[in-house]
C-alpha cells in the first residue's frame, strides 16, 4: 500500500494489518535532491469502527531521507505482529525532492 506519495511533510496513510502478518516490508524511495528531513514508521492500535487513533504512535524505526537521496531507495524489513502501520515524515524534506513509501505485511 502508498503511505507517502512524493510528499515532503505529513503523516500519510495507514496500513491495517490486524496482527496477522509475521512482517513488516517497507520501501522508501526518492524523487530528487532529499539532503534532509526523516521518515518515521510508526505503529498503533485502533478499533477501524472508531475514528483514527489520534494519540502518540510508537516509532519503530526513523530513517534520514539524506539515506536514499537521489533516486536511490531502501527496503526494510521488521519481524514482528504490526495493527496499524504509517510512514509519518516527522521532519520536513528538505533539498527540493519528495519521498515515497510503500509498505506491505508478509
Amino acid at each position: 500500500m502508498i503511505l507517502q506519495n512524493a510528499q515532503t511533510t505529513g503523516n500519510g496513510g495507514v496500513l491495517m494489518l490486524n496482527g496477522l502478518v509475521e512482517q513488516l516490508n517497507v520501501f522508501l524511495f526518492s524523487t530528487g535532491t532529499t539532503s534532509g528531513g526523516t521518515v518515521s514508521i510508526e505503529e498503533a492500535y485502533w478499533d477501524p469502527a472508531n475514528p483514527q487513533f489520534s494519540g502518540t504512535w510508537s516509532v519503530i524505526a526513523a530513517v534520514n531521507a539524506s539515506t536514499f537521496t537521489g533516486g536511490a531507495s531502501v527496503m526494510l524489513h521488521y519481524p514482528g505482529g504490526f495493527w496499524a502501520v504509517r510512514c509519518r515524515i516527522s521532519s520536513n524534506i528538505t533539498g527540493g525532492g519528495s519521498i515515497s513509501a510503500v509498505a506491505w505485511g508478509s
